[in-house]
């Protein structure tokens, strides 16, 4: 097993908080962030990485890589979906598409943004 890299950890919650917090702009247009539903709409996506973290963990794979980047997202993308569609919130098509992408790009990104950093 290998231990979880705790920024990593954090930049992938804060994508996933960003993820959250873009989609409630789009829908709530009056620019509220009701906290009942961006919590409603949180928890699933925050238990998904969560699932993502223990699957990483036990397969010793190195958190911060960016290959591990685009398990992360997968993982927490689709767990997050399941976790939505069972509480009984429902999924569209276009949702996943865009949950997929945006967690992709997001989870992704800082990763290799830090292996560009740190190589400089």
């Amino acid at each position: 097993m290998t231990r979880v890299d705790g920024r990593g950890l954090f930049f992938d919650a804060l994508a996933v908080v960003v993820f959250v917090a873009i989609g409630r702009m789009q829908h709530d247009g009056d620019g509220a962030f009701p906290p009942d539903e961006v919590l409603r709409t949180l928890w699933p996506f925050l238990g998904g990485l969560l699932i993502a973290v223990v699957v990483l963990t036990i397969s010793a794979t190195t958190y911060s890589r960016v290959a591990a980047g685009g398990a992360v997202a997968l993982l927490t993308a689709l767990c997050g979906l399941a976790l939505r569609y069972a509480s009984g919130q429902g999924i569209a098509v276009s949702f996943a598409i865009v949950t997929l992408i945006v967690l992709g790009v997001l989870m992704i990104g800082w990763r290799l943004i830090v292996n560009t950093v740190s190589r400089a």
